[in-house]
């Protein structure tokens, strides 16, 4: 079968952050021409598949590619030390693509395509909508931006079985107040009413420590604000 052929420099799999900042220094320090492949439609990775109440766990400035910071593509009237939203997060990789890399002419961007390496050892990249497959011809590398394999868990089963006529309930899913509860750590944690939290871990720790949110408090077991957790 026929399959067109597309020639690059560099072949980039995956448009997540360390996509992105890999291509983001290639413009800058090289002349190379780059193809950007990803099977999410915009670029972002797996801020895509994030939760609506995701967002960045570290201060915006922190993030981001090295030629434009996300404070200034996406202003945060919150602070300088909150982290951005995922919205923020995708529109701050979305600008990026359509104002820095493809202006360009260097870059080309196949979003929801899927990368693939043929049964030759050649590189393709298949259209998720159309199937349709096409031979990339890589003259210098091929660069995996997907190695860490970063994942939301809604978009994959879980990786636990789960007994006959169990039940699985997401936390979001409750709407109204526990009737019964079976605690799964070695000792049953304990209830701070002062502080909102529940304090687990080993019998001998729960009974000597106290919640980290209050005041004064000593070196204690895990706590979770307002939900069970295990140590």
């Amino acid at each position: 079968m026929h399959h067109h052929t597309i020639e690059t420099d560099y072949l980039v799999v995956g448009a997540g952050a360390m996509g992105m900042a890999f291509v983001d220094t290639l413009i800058d320090q090289s002349d190379a021409t780059v193809l950007m492949v990803d099977p999410h439609p915009q670029p972002g990775g797996h801020w895509n598949d994030a939760y609506p109440f995701v967002r960045l766990h570290q201060p915006s400035a922190w993030y981001g590619v090295a030629s434009t910071p996300v404070d200034e593509a996406v202003p945060d009237p919150s602070g300088y030390g909150r982290g951005a939203t995922g919205a923020a997060v995708l529109a701050y990789f979305a600008r990026l693509m359509r104002e820095r890399f493809l202006p360009t002419g260097r870059v080309r961007w196949f979003p929801s395509h899927q990368y693939r390496q043929g049964d030759d050892g050649s590189h393709r990249i298949v259209c998720l909508a159309t199937g349709a497959e096409q031979v990339v011809k890589v003259r210098r590398k091929r660069v995996d931006a997907t190695h860490a394999r970063t994942e939301v868990p809604s978009v994959r089963r879980p990786a636990y079985g789960l007994a006959d006529a169990s039940r699985l309930a997401s936390c979001r899913s409750f709407s109204g107040p526990m009737r019964t509860t079976r605690w799964s750590d070695r000792a049953r944690p304990a209830w701070t009413p002062v502080s909102g939290c529940w304090t687990a871990g080993y019998r001998r720790r729960a009974s000597a420590g106290s919640c980290p949110a209050t005041p004064g408090c000593r070196t204690a077991p895990t706590c979770c604000r307002g939900r069970s957790t295990s140590s």
